[in-house]
Order: structure tokens, then sequence, then C-alpha cells
């Protein structure tokens, strides 16, 4: 097999209480495949967005996915640790084993998504990384509430600002789902966007990732599409189903029905909204440990539109011992999520006018208040943007608009299957 690479190219933040022991316990075959490689340009973009594709059965996929973009994935993952070196003030190799040590994420990936777990075990083959590693690399979510517990309690800030909004039921104009995807900026440089080809089955699936990455979010040919976005003020478990592996999960069902039962199917490591888009509906779903609520911005409501505060879901204990440690206001001024939910807000409800692609690309291009707009081109201090945009259409034929960049500096590219 010909080896194929590529040249290589979180702010995780020290926050939190003290651990909780009711949520921290104490404790290929490759002989044959189809591979295509390519690189994208939009205009103004900051990044090439590689394209790779993946067919078989899960552990070859992960090999490929490792072979393929073996460099790029030993860079990123030397950057995060770098990261979690230098926000948590100590050796990030001794971090992440007790970070693996203090949490039990692996019984529930085994339980719901044991397809994904050897993809994992394929892309730690096929990388030549060892597999703790790769693994650990797939729980960003998680280990951005795990260090809340391992600190000393200080105020909350958001380290990812997604932007979301949908729209359905519009006469001759199919379901359609945007998301302002605001990764660390240390991912800046490592987009990929996998193509997907399941075995014995016609399903194909368009995912946005980072390399070594599973999953950030994507649409399939069954017209399912999802877009997430963190919502750290929910309560998290560490013996849930960590978000990386919902989102595959969600993006290998065939049918919308199926995608929203899986939510409240399993139990979540993460406080996340999912928004998940079909041939008829979009629909947000707040998830944390202990609750599913979907969420609808008023009665009727044909959008939706949601950033990174809990708007239904009241599982919110955690959120609110750490306001209480940091002396948070309840009447403080409107952060980042606020302003830029109430930007999506203005352009979706009550529309007059059709709400079509161009109508999320200009929302999710607006930069309204300068402080916290939606659409941002100032790159994190010392690090890169982290900021994509993808755009679905759900209809018999989906296709994936995307800028691999601020949307309002970067140009889209459509894919479809």
């Amino acid at each position: 097999m010909k080896r194929r690479a590529f040249i290589k190219q979180s702010a995780f933040a020290g926050l939190g209480l003290i651990a909780d022991p009711g949520i921290l316990p104490r404790k290929i075959n490759t002989n044959s495949f189809s591979l295509e490689e390519k690189a994208v340009r939009a205009p103004h973009q900051a990044e090439d967005l590689h394209v790779l594709e993946l067919a078989g059965p899960p552990k070859q996929r992960g090999y490929i996915y490792g072979e393929s973009l073996r460099e790029k994935i030993r860079a990123q993952i030397d950057v995060w640790k770098d990261k979690i070196g230098q926000n948590q003030k100590t050796n990030p190799e001794i971090y992440i084993k007790r970070f693996l040590e203090e949490t039990n994420f692996k019984s529930a990936i085994k339980k719901w998504t044991p397809d994904l777990l050897e993809e994992v075990k394929g892309i730690s083959e096929g990388s030549g990384l060892p597999f703790k590693e790769v693994y650990a690399f797939q729980l960003w979510d998680e280990e951005w509430w795990y260090s809340w517990y391992r600190n000393s309690g200080i105020s909350i800030k958001e380290r990812r600002h997604c932007t979301i909004g949908g729209a359905f039921d519009q006469v001759g104009i199919p379901p359609i789902l945007g998301a302002n995807m605001d990764l660390p900026g240390w991912t800046d440089g490592f987009g990929v966007l996998l193509r997907i080809k399941h075995t014995h089955s016609s399903l194909e699936s368009y995912v946005f990732t980072v390399a070594g990455f599973l999953a950030v979010c994507g649409v399939n040919n069954k017209a399912i599409g999802l877009s997430c976005n963190t919502v750290l003020g929910l309560n998290c478990h560490s013996h849930g189903l960590p978000f990386v592996y919902i989102a595959r999960s969600l993006l290998e069902k065939t049918k919308y029905t199926d995608a929203v039962r899986f939510l409240s199917s399993i139990n979540h490591a993460s406080g996340q909204n999912y928004c998940i888009g079909g041939l008829q509906e979009v629909s947000a779903y707040e998830c944390s440990a202990n609750k599913v609520c979907r969420y609808i911005p008023y009665p009727g409501a044909k959008v939706i539109y949601h950033t990174n505060h809990p708007l239904i879901n009241d599982d919110q204990s955690i959120y609110e011992e750490i306001k209480r440690r940091s002396n948070a206001s309840e009447d403080k001024a409107p952060g980042s999520s606020e302003m830029r939910l109430r930007a999506m807000e203005k352009r979706l409800k009550n529309s007059k006018i059709p709400i079509t692609v161009d109508t999320f690309k200009e929302a999710l291009s607006s930069r309204d208040n300068p402080k916290y707009p939606v659409c941002y081109t100032k790159p994190e201090k010392g690090k890169g943007n982290g900021q994509r945009c993808l755009i679905y259409e759900l209809s018999d034929s989906p296709t994936l608009h995307i800028a691999p960049g601020p949307p309002c500096t970067t140009g889209f590219k459509s894919f479809r299957f």
C-alpha cells in the first residue's frame, strides 16, 4: 500500500471546582480500500481543506485516516499536548494519564459506539501513535469540564463560541441548517473533510473535523445534517458517551427520527446542544448528564437559533456552583453567547422573506456587535482564528457549503454526493 504523507503544518481552560466524587469516580487488515485526497482552496481562506475518502470496516477506515494524514495528525496532537501543558502548568503526559484514570468514558463507548472505538484504534495504528494518546485526543469537551474540577474555582470563560441557525417548512425550499463552528485557534491549518463510505450500505457522509479527530459536524446522503455547540453550563458525567462519538453516530443514522431517538437513549458525558436536520424538519436538543430537552424558540417556530448558554435545560447545578464561587452576578451585562443569539434571532425570527442559503451566509457573517460578533476575524493571541462555517441544504440530494475560515472573509466551496 502506497503511503501518502501530507506536509506538517485548549486552549483548555483551567476553570472550576474541586472534584465531586459523585461525578468523578476514584477511579488490519487494509488489503482493499479506495483512497482519494485533494486540497480545496477558496478565495481568502485561512487554510487548505483536505478532503479524504474513507471506506471499508471501521478499523480499516481509521487506518486509512491515520496513515494518509500521519504527519498532520502527529503535528496536531503535538500542538494539543503543548496547549495542555501551558494551560495546566504541568507535564501533559502526566495530566492526560490522570484524566484517563479519573474518568471512565470507555464503558459507554463500548456500549453504544464500539465500531468507532475500533476506528480510533485504526487511527492509532495508521499514524503510529500510542492508542491512549489518540483516544484522549477525542475527548476535547470532556477535558474542558474535567479541568474545572481539578483546578481552583475562578470565573467561567467561554472557550468555544459556536453559533447555529436552521429553517424548515418553507414552500419550495428544503430544510437548511447552518453553523459557525468556532474551534480552538490551535486547530488552524488542520481542517479535514472526510467523505465516508460505509460497508454493505449506500450511506455516505461528509464529516468536517480536524486531523486525527473523529468528527465535529457534517451531513449524510440521507439528508441528516448535524451542527453542535458546547453548553458548558449544563451538567456532565465521567461515565457518559463523549461528544465526538455522539456526533459521528448521529451522522450514521438514515432517518431523522432515529437520530433524535438516539439522543434520548444514551447517557451524555458533556453539556451540548445538538441541532439535527432532516428532509422535513430541523430541531435543537440541549443535552446534559441528566436531561435531554428540545428547544423551540417560540410556539409554532419554523426556525431555530442557538449559541452557548442553556435556554431550556435546567440541569445546571455545576454552572450555578461555578457562578456562586466566582461571585458571578445574575444581572451582568450580556456576553458573547447572548449577543450572538440576538443577532441570529434578528435575522431568522418572523422573517418576511424566504430564508435561503444566502440568508444563512449573511447571518453567520454578521458583525452587529463589534465586541461579540457572530463572525470574528481577529486571531486568538499567539494562535489562529479557529472559525469555520458549514451550511447544509437537506433535500433528496443534500448539499454541503463550507467556508474553511471566517465566513465574512472566506469563500464557500460546495460538495454534493
